[in-house]
């Protein structure tokens, strides 16, 4: 379960109802993140908490950003890890829980796959 924390600016911040969309978003440095859907299939909704498209659109989402926002250079894609990222952050966590989780949290998990 991921911990709650100062919420930092180079934090991912997963929100219920965001204030202009009224969806679930991420946000990263107070901006929304490009929804990514995971698949053909998957339409491009934001959720968590339970295991199905919307979690792993969030991880998608996340781990693609994070790839394009850092100068590291990592030996995997998004797509490759995207079902055990969901598993150990999106797909934990309560549905209806805010949650922020760190870049270097995200970088960690990369540099590990």
């Amino acid at each position: 379960m991921l911990e709650l924390k100062t919420i930092c600016m180079s934090d991912y911040r997963a929100v219920l109802e965001h204030p202009e969309t009224g969806d679930r978003e991420v946000l990263y440095d107070g901006e929304r993140i490009e929804h990514v859907p995971y698949g053909d299939s998957s339409q491009d909704d934001f959720s968590w908490g339970y295991t199905g498209a919307g979690p792993n659109n969030v991880a998608q989402s996340i781990l693609e950003h994070a790839i394009a926002e850092t100068d590291e250079s990592f030996d995997v894609n998004a797509s490759s890890v995207r079902s055990e990222f969901a598993g150990e952050f999106t797909i934990p966590v309560g549905k209806s829980e805010e949650w922020t989780l760190s870049m270097e949290e995200v970088k960690e998990f990369l540099r590990n796959h």
